[in-house]
């Protein structure tokens, strides 16, 4: 009688488990999820319910063997454990997909913290022997209850349509459900896999556009360049806002960032056999910012190449950003300054706090956006607006760039109101580095040589 009971008991947990992770069942997942739910009306938190689907085990499986590939998922079952709390939820679906329960959540802030988590530990390559290291990632899909007020099986429903927009906008990320998971589109996926394939065919390019400063008597001097990304594409040149938010996307922000700072190191380079010494400003995407190997992409790229001196670099970060952790941000920014680089606020005036920004962004430039710039000449709105910023930024000791300047009328009033630095179309299109070389030549700019 005591090995039936034993056996039985052997049984119920079988019925259970899954038994190549040891992890709940998809049948032990759904009666949880329902008590979670319960559970959840009676208190005042969130309750988050997960997919989560790993992107490349069939090619692993296809090249390794499925004995490897049961290796990555037991490894992938652990990583995810260690990842999520004790009480919460992780339950092996079938195959390489995975349920999640996160339960007591007191904002969606602490969801995205998780998130970032448990896509940063499944990145990491995986051993299997001596021999054998592979790398996989995986993208997951959330929703949230009681904001969503759904049944259990709606839940996992949405949960799962949120997964399929987070695979299909480019993979190795996490989305949080809404009406438009239920339908991802084209337009949505079409920027991921542009910048992707531009990374891997080599089709990305730098033009830069000149920056100039327009003494009172009338000269201009050149005092540097803002390196924009360009993809070269069927006889085709496409500018980023063709890419969208491709650029902030967790798994192509650094190889990104890294291609801009390289080359426009490289194009400094250049400049410095010529004997013409020209500052570069280059965007950085507050992904690439907040990404741990940051100031390790700046040590390499630009601490280790003697040639260009760090004072010719400004890393420009974009206002319109939302930060998810300014403090952070300040802080990662402050030791590139230390380490000589200059840092500009760009679009400055379009976006979040300005006047904090200002204050607090340990920042050497802000760039005036050209919205405002453009419509000086017919708003007096926005050339007040123009002119409080420039009378600010110099109480604190920052320099001021005018984004925008086309016309010579323009350049002429915000000369007037003390703004002498300058870049837009009346001084010059952005244009590819032998052009700019050009440029330099037959222009009545003046350039620095040494």
């Amino acid at each position: 009688m005591l090995h039936q009971c034993s056996l039985i008991d052997q049984l119920k947990g079988e019925a259970v488990t899954d038994v190549l992770t040891g992890l709940p069942n998809r049948r032990k997942f759904q009666s949880e999820l329902q008590r979670h739910c319960t559970l959840t009306l009676q208190s005042d938190r969130l309750l988050a319910v997960g997919m989560l689907d790993l992107d490349n085990l069939k090619d692993i499986n296809d090249t390794f063997g499925h004995a490897v590939g049961d290796a990555v998922l037991k490894e992938t079952a652990r990583r995810i454990l260690s990842s999520l709390r004790t009480d919460d939820v992780c339950a092996r679906l079938g195959g390489d997909e995975f349920g999640l329960i996160v339960h007591e959540l007191t904002c969606v802030d602490d969801l995205e913290i998780l998130s970032h988590r448990i896509l940063d530990a499944l990145r990491e390559p995986i051993t299997i022997n001596d021999d054998l290291c592979v790398e996989n990632s995986a993208s997951l899909g959330w929703t949230l209850y009681p904001l969503e007020d759904e049944d259990p099986e709606t839940l996992l429903r949405h949960a799962d349509r949120a997964l399929y927009a987070a695979k299909h906008g480019g993979k190795d990320q996490f989305t949080l459900y809404n009406t438009s998971s239920e339908t991802t589109s084209e337009n949505d996926i079409q920027p991921v896999r542009l910048l992707t394939q531009a990374l891997q065919y080599g089709s990305l390019r730098l033009h830069y556009q000149p920056i100039v400063h327009r003494a009172p008597q009338g000269s201009v001097r050149l005092v540097g360049v803002e390196a924009l990304l360009r993809i070269h594409s069927d006889d085709r040149v496409l500018t980023p806002a063709r890419l969208g938010s491709a650029l902030n996307h967790q798994r192509l922000a650094r190889p990104a960032g890294r291609f801009v700072l390289q080359h426009a190191l490289l194009q400094a380079a250049a400049g410095r056999t010529q004997r013409l010494d020209i500052p570069i400003a280059v965007n950085v995407s507050v992904t690439h910012l907040l990404d741990p190997k940051f100031l390790e992409d700046i040590e390499s790229l630009v601490l280790e190449n003697p040639s260009v001196s760090p004072g010719n670099i400004t890393l420009e970060v974009t206002e319109t950003a939302e930060i998810s952790d300014f403090r952070l941000v300040c802080s990662i920014l402050q030791q590139c300054r230390l380490w000589g680089l200059g840092v500009s606020l760009d679009d400055f005036g379009t976006g979040y706090s300005s006047l904090t920004y200002m204050q607090k962004f340990p920042a050497t430039s802000i760039k005036i956006d050209g919205s405002f710039t453009k419509s000086i000449l017919k708003n007096k709105n926005d050339l007040a607006i123009v002119s409080g910023i420039i009378v600010a930024a110099n109480g604190i000791g920052v320099g001021v760039i005018a984004e925008g300047v086309e016309s010579v009328e323009c350049a002429d009033l915000l000369q007037t109101i003390q703004c002498n630095t300058l870049q837009g179309y009346w001084i010059a299109k952005p244009m590819t580095a032998d052009s700019l070389v050009k440029w330099m030549h037959d222009s009545e700019v003046i350039t620095h040589r040494f």
